[in-house]
């Protein structure tokens, strides 16, 4: 059985991006904040036409990378170039990578890939995706959804984000100077709630998990001012 989805909701090639005021963008603008990967739709030009929940959050606390004026740049200017090259090389469907390694505070990967929604009759102007890499082996978003989902407690929360940090019981133990009754009570807890046999399929779990960002609305909630993709 073939299911077909309505092309009202796909980015076309002649139209471009459905305008803000269109039910379309609505609908896309809700799909790309419930995403806890930071992702931006900007211009060959590097001018921010969108930036999700989490992108906005990831530029407020980056050290290599910024939007001002609306225009997207790394604070480094030989990494700048850099990225208005991937930019500009989208114009010939060429997809990037951009790595961002700041002399303070973490690097950042960029994903920049071509978009085919640029028009000369009115439409978008959008040319590409940028999608944050994020900074941590596990998503810290998708991760407390998990313990939500499965109704952890707060130690019991604490427990598994060491676990998924690569942390061994013991070193856990002797980071919080607790005894190994304690944690391996926890994580007994942890297993039993999320029906995880060990220590390493719970683990797993949540690297497999899908990239949903809605557990933290109310942080990274708030007005964003890159609604229209113009």
């Amino acid at each position: 059985m073939t299911t077909q989805l309505a092309t009202t909701f796909v980015p076309h090639r002649h139209h471009g991006m459905p305008p803000a005021h269109h039910p379309s963008f609505a609908l896309l603008t809700l799909v790309l904040n419930e995403i806890s990967h930071g992702i931006l739709l900007v211009t060959s030009s590097a001018q921010v036409r969108f930036a999700n929940r989490v992108a906005l959050a990831s530029l407020d606390s980056s050290q290599a990378l910024l939007v001002d004026n609306d225009n997207l740049s790394a604070r480094d200017p030989v990494e700048n170039s850099q990225v208005q090259v991937a930019l500009k090389a989208c114009a010939s469907g060429k997809r990037s990578m951009v790595t961002l390694a700041p002399d303070t505070g973490q690097s950042i990967t960029l994903a920049v890939v071509p978009l085919s929604c640029a028009s000369d009759d009115g439409g978008s102007d959008v040319a590409a995706m940028v999608a944050l890499g994020r900074r941590q082996a596990f998503d810290p978003l998708a991760l407390q959804f998990y313990v939500k989902t499965h109704e952890l407690t707060y130690s019991e929360s604490n427990i598994l984000q060491y676990l998924c940090e690569g942390f061994r019981p013991a070193e856990i133990c002797s980071k919080n100077k607790l005894a190994d009754s304690t944690i391996r009570t926890h994580i007994r807890n942890i297993r039993h709630k999320t029906q995880a046999r060990t220590i390493r399929e719970m683990v797993s779990q949540v690297m497999m998990l899908p990239p949903m960002a809605s557990s933290l609305g109310n942080v990274l909630g708030g007005a964003n001012r890159f609604q229209a993709c113009r």
